[in-house]
């Protein structure tokens, strides 16, 4: 089987936890990534991917109908 490191992202990507949804959506796209590290005052607090803006997105559509 192969190792990890050959299908994972060698450029490590992160965006500001006060960044919008729409900020983190469009970095994912423009660099063709499905997560991005967050970063708060200089520290990795978390990650967001694409699937979870999808699923709370829908979610949050749903919800308001």
């Amino acid at each position: 089987m192969d190792p990890v490191n050959e299908y994972m992202v060698k450029a490590v990507k992160d965006i500001d936890a006060s960044a919008s949804v729409r900020d983190a959506a469009e970095k994912l796209d423009s660099f063709g990534i499905g997560s991005l590290l967050v970063k708060k005052d200089g520290d990795y607090v978390g990650m967001v991917s694409e699937a979870e803006i999808t699923r709370q997105s829908v979610a949050k559509t749903l919800n308001q109908t």
